[in-house]
């Protein structure tokens, strides 16, 4: 367990999304404190710990989110510390839903019979079990805008404490290469903004993978991302007999068999809720 008594530096790759709470993740045990590091004031970074180190303090406003490096693409100019959504609860799984609105054609057939009751159409006397043929609206207590039902977005994550720097640097000088998040317009001296992270949610390196930009476009300031489902499905009816003398023609019934439908969901934002904070790099 010694292991756990050292402090993780911003070096230390996450191979998860990053998300702050308010808990504690392992409980550190009491140690001896250092004479300082070389961050620069106001850097932010991640731990695994219960309590941030010396010089260091708990940065509330990240706690229950992801952290995005700041976007600069898009009409809207993008604002280190702005939210995006509402934070997580502790060990919360984001969930979204869906709206969509469909109907099937349900198929019209004749049937041979004389006139009186039910010729050329459904009336007050006839076999209610019979449906009328002609497009039928896919309803919920009369509503036809449905709505999925609410989804686990599925997104696995880690939570870790996040910190501000406090104290001024020691001597020594930051690894180049080393990210740190900002909540600043500009990266301090020595420091250059990340311009290929703006905009993503950042993912820890997966093994034998080199750091690159991957999927969809980046975010824009402020956006939270929408998404569209595709869905299908089929719809049988119950066969129904109906007795009838010989004549011509009870019209406008339903036909027995099986319905397709399909369709795209309207949009929904994915609720993935978060802070945008400018990321630099050691140069």
């Amino acid at each position: 367990m010694s292991y756990w008594k050292k402090q993780i530096d911003t070096k230390t790759c996450l191979r998860v999304f990053l998300l702050a709470l308010p808990m504690t993740i392992w409980a550190a045990p009491a140690q001896a404190q250092t004479a300082g590091d070389p961050y620069p004031t106001e850097s932010i970074a991640v731990f695994a710990r219960g309590s941030c180190p010396a010089g260091w303090s708990t940065y509330a406003p990240a706690n229950g989110l992801f952290i995005v490096p700041t976007p600069s693409q898009g009409a809207k100019e993008g604002k280190s510390g702005e939210v995006v959504g509402t934070p997580l609860n502790n060990q919360q799984s984001p969930t979204h839903t869906h709206s969509f609105s469909n109907a099937v054609v349900v198929k019209g057939t004749e049937y041979a019979g004389a006139s009186g009751c039910c010729a050329g159409g459904l009336s007050s006397c006839c076999n209610k079990s019979v449906s009328t043929s002609g497009r039928k609206q896919l309803e919920n207590d009369g509503n036809t805008n449905l709505t999925t039902a609410p989804a686990d977005v599925g997104v696995g994550y880690l939570q870790l404490l996040v910190c501000r720097k406090t104290a001024a640097p020691s001597a020594d000088a930051a690894p180049a290469g080393v990210t740190v998040f900002f909540k600043a317009t500009n990266c301090p001296t020595g420091w250059a903004a990340s311009t290929l992270t703006e905009g993503r949610f950042l993912v820890g390196l997966p093994l034998g993978a080199r750091p690159a930009a991957f999927g969809g476009e980046p975010l824009t300031p402020g956006e939270d991302r929408e998404h569209t489902h595709e869905y299908s499905g089929s719809l049988n009816t119950d066969s129904a007999g109906i007795a009838l003398t010989t004549g011509c023609c009870a019209k406008g019934y339903g036909k027995d068999g099986n319905y397709s439908y399909s369709g795209t969901t309207g949009r929904a934002k994915a609720s993935l809720p978060y802070i945008q904070l400018l990321q630099c790099e050691k140069q």
